[in-house]
């Protein structure tokens, strides 16, 4: 079965969560053994040009500022050296659910303050897991 292509959208709303609603990422366990959540990475990538990634930088920044307390998150951004990257992260400890659905208010909130967001293509969305490593 060949694999399913991610849907992408021109604008950071389109594609904020459509690809976990969608149901396009993967599922996982919602507790480990021990009962507790696992942590969970949120990782958003936006398509910049060079000269574009400062600003779009600086706005999911300002927008990890302004939401932190709302996400109930801790939040950090990334930029690649090429200067076509900006990704968004997220580091959640609750339900996969509730993280989609609070990323999804979010995002209007954003580009009404950020409008940079509106000219920037999101082109993935992901969510990680910080592997675990065995005992020797």
């Amino acid at each position: 079965m060949p694999p399913t292509r991610a849907r992408t959208s021109p604008s950071y709303g389109g594609s904020a969560a459509s690809f976990a609603i969608d149901g396009r990422l993967p599922r996982h366990p919602a507790t480990v053994p021990d009962g507790k959540r696992p942590a969970v990475v949120y990782a958003k990538a936006f398509a910049t040009s060079p000269e574009q990634q400062p600003a779009v930088a600086r706005a999911a920044q300002q927008l990890i500022a302004e939401q932190r307390d709302r996400m109930q998150a801790q939040g950090e951004v990334l930029t690649s050296d090429d200067g076509q990257r900006v990704v968004l992260l997220w580091r959640w400890h609750r339900s996969r659910r509730e993280l989609i659905d609070r990323d999804a208010d979010v995002v209007g909130e954003a580009l009404a303050a950020h409008p940079i967001f509106a000219d920037t293509r999101a082109v993935e969305a992901r969510i990680f897991h910080t592997a675990g490593t065995a005992s020797t």
